[in-house]
């Protein structure tokens, strides 16, 4: 009788000191712990950082689309620089770099209306595409000084340009990051005698 409780005894505490095996509803929070094995979930601070850096302060925001409506673009930037505490994303970089003199003329139309579009969507605007079309003709021109014809410089030679629309001013490399009233725009398009210009609101450029 004392062998066979020494025996239960020595069971015991071999089962004691056993490590506990985790059941299937453990799995995440061993994935948390063991970040270094193989199909580990993402820890939480790295989760976390991740989402901070998708958010932008209300206040920040406020300050951004008030300078942009200025036209001060650079000021934009070293608000978030400021606040943030680290350079201006890609994202900023891109749509600072959308409205450079580089951009001013016949081409990138496309590339320039999805970053501009991409930056009004992370300052919290609604922003659209808005797709000019010259039927009749594949030449389009804006004029660079309101007024002066001889400014005019052509936008596209594919019969169309896109722009991005917020509210009712239009933005594209030409009109800077202060944009232009969509009725001014429209003025200062152009295209050749006898065709028609028209304009759309579409899903992609």
């Amino acid at each position: 009788m004392d062998l066979m409780n020494g025996r239960w005894a020595a069971l015991l505490i071999v089962w004691v000191c056993l490590p506990a095996v985790a059941l299937p509803s453990d799995r995440t929070a061993l994935a948390f712990a063991h970040h270094g094995s193989a199909g580990q979930l993402p820890r939480v601070p790295e989760l976390l950082s991740h989402t901070l850096l998708l958010q932008l302060p209300d206040s920040l925001r406020i300050k951004m689309v008030a300078a942009l409506a200025r036209g001060e673009l650079a000021t934009a930037i070293a608000l978030w620089e400021a606040q943030m505490g680290r350079k201006a994303p890609e994202w900023l970089r891109a749509f600072q770099g959308a409205f450079s003199e580089a951009n001013q003329k016949a081409g990138p139309c496309v590339a320039v209306a999805r970053n501009i579009f991409e930056g009004f969507k992370r300052l919290g605007e609604r922003p659209s595409y808005l797709r000019f079309t010259a039927e009749g003709s594949r030449f389009l021109g804006f004029e660079m000084r309101a007024g002066e014809p001889r400014s005019t410089i052509q936008v596209s030679e594919r019969w169309f340009h896109v722009t991005v629309q917020v509210k009712d001013r239009i933005y594209d490399a030409f009109t800077g990051p202060k944009g232009l009233p969509l009725t001014e725009y429209i003025e200062r398009l152009s295209t050749e005698p006898g065709a028609t210009l028209t304009r759309q609101i579409v899903e992609s450029p």
